[in-house]
């Protein structure tokens, strides 16, 4: 099957360019991603082709919902909140106990929230969304404020879900392609800074990513699994949207392939 692929190359250039030259090389065809096509007006239809967007969680977050291509986005958000895929993985998730809370109720009643951890002296917070209109970060009892969660700088809502889990230390942190129920490629990163590694991917870490895309839930999907390793060995970190993830080092061709195989007008 041939795809358009639709990439905002601003977002990650240097990679893009990577994923323009697999695309060529299966002979599908680039366009660039224009600011005017978030208003749905300005879009183009591309009626009768199979169109696929990679860039900004925002734009592709938008794609998804508005549903102008077809597959279009593959950022279902809403399956990739903290809360709604936590429970689908317990035995896999790094951290071994979390809470869920607001950014109102943790800042008005932090140490109400922090009972249910067992009162660490610290705790790692972030958004619940995929959409991370926060970064993740550790705090002590006394900087949870409002402030101190960015809140009035990317957002405004006080209710704004969070998750809440004491801080975990991960030593090394894996980033896996997967599409419809498989594993198709991989690549080390730092988390701190985005760095993409060329280190070796471990083969404990490369199951337990297997383990999360053959779960019967996600086989119908194309997303990007993180794997960590911790004082707990492997573990799941994090879930993201394909549409709006940073590939790091993963294998473009590889990526190609298995979505030219896969997709269909109608995947969502």
């Amino acid at each position: 099957m041939s795809i358009t692929w639709v990439l905002e190359t601003e977002v990650y250039p240097d990679q893009h360019q990577t994923l323009i030259q697999s695309v060529q090389t299966a002979n599908q065809q680039v366009i660039s991603w224009r600011e005017s096509w978030t208003d749905p007006a300005e879009r183009p239809r591309f009626d009768g082709q199979t169109v696929l967007f990679h860039g900004s969680l925002a734009v592709a977050d938008q794609l998804h919902r508005e549903g102008t291509w077809q597959p279009g986005a593959f950022c279902d958000t809403a399956r990739f909140h903290c809360s709604h895929w936590f429970p689908r993985f317990p035995a896999l998730l790094i951290q071994e106990q979390v809470t869920f809370s607001t950014v109102r109720r943790l800042c008005e009643h932090p140490a109400a929230v922090l009972a249910e951890l067992g009162n660490p002296s610290k705790v790692f917070v972030r958004p619940d969304s995929p959409l991370k209109p926060f970064s993740g970060r550790v705090l002590t009892p006394e900087q949870l404020t409002p402030r101190g969660l960015d809140h009035g700088f990317y957002y405004d809502d006080l209710d704004l879900p969070v998750v809440v889990c004491a801080p975990i230390t991960i030593s090394a942190e894996w980033r896996f392609v997967a599409c419809a129920g498989t594993i198709v490629a991989a690549s080390a990163y730092q988390a701190e800074g985005r760095q993409a590694l060329g280190d070796a991917v471990p083969g404990e870490a490369a199951a337990a990513a297997q383990a999360v895309a053959a779960h019967p839930e996600w086989q119908d999907a194309l997303f990007v699994v993180d794997i960590g390793r911790s004082e707990q060995g492997y573990r799941l970190v994090e879930l993201n949207p394909f549409s709006g993830a940073d590939l790091y080092h993963c294998d473009r061709d590889a990526i190609v392939r298995a979505v030219t195989q896969w997709v269909k007008p109608s995947s969502l």
